[in-house]
């Protein structure tokens, strides 16, 4: 039996994995010099494009062969039906924070490069494509174990924001459940990853840009626009025929 057919084996090569990319920093300051300490946005950068984009590309390339890499992250087909989805979702983001801010937009280049485009594919390819995509499709994780080991952990990086307790277990909740939507949205959209990218790209873009809060809770107004666009997703996607239509496949959830 290959290793990766032994759903054991695979469960826990994929876990270290993912453990490994998410303390890489920590562990390369043992063995590397800190190339960018004077550049906190080049140290970030260089965090998350090898160890959350990098590393799990190669691992799943070397595991499932180069030439079918694209359709195993969800890459090689639904491009603009991503894009064209997303944007309508958030559009209530969009149209709502504008209104709340006064048409006040501030997003600087850097904040827009690491939080939006990087952010959401480096993200999107560790936690959906990788973690949650390799649990549930080829390790034979059920729906919810795995989508709760993915929410958990999402969550986990992002409680850093809060400033008080209160606020980092707030931000870990908001966040942990996003994520467990995202890898939702990822099967049913018959693994299409560049929905949730795509979502996830404009929901921190127009959340930056208007500057709705300090972190992922966001307070009354940030929400209601977010829960708009969220209960648009959840709608469409549970609508069949019109899913059908959308996703341009017959069978959106085949059994893997």
């Amino acid at each position: 039996m290959k290793f990766k057919d032994n759903k054991t084996l695979l469960s826990l090569f994929v876990l270290v994995v993912y453990f490994t990319c998410s303390y890489g920093w920590s562990i390369r300051r043992y063995f590397l010099p800190d190339l960018f300490a004077d550049n906190s946005y080049l140290r970030s950068t260089s965090v998350q494009l090898t160890f959350y984009l990098l590393i799990p590309v190669l691992v799943m390339g070397a595991l499932y062969g180069w030439k079918s890499l694209p359709k195993e992250l969800g890459l090689n087909r639904g491009f603009s039906r991503g894009l064209g989805f997303a944007f309508l979702a958030t559009l209530p983001m969009a149209v709502g924070y504008g209104i709340v801010s006064g048409l006040e937009w501030n997003l600087e280049w850097d904040a827009f490069l690491y939080g939006c485009v990087q952010a959401s594919f480096a993200e999107e390819i560790i936690f959906r494509a990788f973690l949650f995509g390799l649990l549930y499709r080829k390790a034979g994780w059920g729906l919810f174990p795995a989508t709760l080991i993915d929410g958990l952990v999402f969550g986990a990086i992002h409680m850093y924001q809060g400033e008080t307790v209160t606020e980092a277990i707030m931000v870990f909740v908001v966040t942990g459940a996003g994520a467990a939507w995202f890898s939702w949205l990822f099967k049913e959209w018959n693994w299409n990853l560049w929905v949730p990218v795509f979502l996830h790209f404009f929901m921190n873009f127009w959340w930056s840009g208007f500057e709705m809060a300090d972190n992922a809770a966001g307070g009354l107004w940030a929400n209601v626009f977010r829960v708009m666009t969220i209960a648009f997703t959840v709608y469409v996607t549970n609508r069949p025929l019109l899913l059908t239509r959308l996703s341009g496949v017959k069978q959106l959830a085949p059994k893997v």
